[in-house]
C-alpha cells in the first residue's frame, strides 16, 4: 500500500463512498491494510 495508499484510505472518510478495513489487527486481508480501530 505504501504511504500514499494509506493516506487515500484515511481521507476517503472525508467524502468517499466506501471505506474498507479489517475489524481486528492481525486479521487484514492484504499487507498494510488499516484496521477499523485506527
Amino acid at each position: 500500500m505504501g504511504d500514499m495508499g494509506e493516506i487515500s484510505r484515511v481521507f476517503s472518510s472525508v467524502g468517499g463512498f466506501l471505506i474498507f478495513g479489517s475489524l481486528e489487527t492481525g486479521q487484514e486481508s492484504a499487507p498494510g491494510q488499516i484496521p477499523a480501530n485506527f
